[in-house]
């Protein structure tokens, strides 16, 4: 339940702001959100990216894709600021990440090696 909150809930490829007064709950469509981008794993750090400029500090991404965690480990060191929560798995093999606190961990010039070595990897399990 949403209270006093402002979330913003992207799903589909669509951007939703919903806003709670306590009582109620509005939703609007963010059009600004909207691409015709088919790949949603680059589309995430366009996400991000907007979540600071609307006052969030905070961005939580669910996915089981391990393209989507690499990517956002390749940015975070452009998100400073910004905590980026990774969650994955399902039921009780659910873990989320802290993204932002491993970047900080360790050099900008290894996370873009890790996606490098990510998509190495990808390209040659086909």
């Amino acid at each position: 339940m949403l209270q006093s909150r402002n979330v913003t809930l992207i799903c589909e490829g669509r951007a939703y702001r919903l806003n709670s007064d306590g009582n109620t709950v509005t939703v609007n469509e963010i059009e600004t959100l909207m691409l015709t981008q088919e790949e949603t794993d680059t589309r995430v750090v366009l996400y991000a990216m907007y979540a600071p400029q609307q006052g969030f500090r905070t961005v939580h991404v669910k996915s089981s894709d391990t393209d989507v965690f690499f990517i956002l480990l390749h940015h975070a060191d452009r998100l400073q600021g910004l905590q980026i929560l990774f969650e994955t798995g399902i039921g009780q093999t659910k873990l989320c990440i802290d993204v932002s606190k491993l970047a900080e961990e360790h050099t900008p010039k290894l996370c873009s090696a890790l996606l490098g070595l990510h998509a190495y990897i990808a390209y040659f399990q086909y």
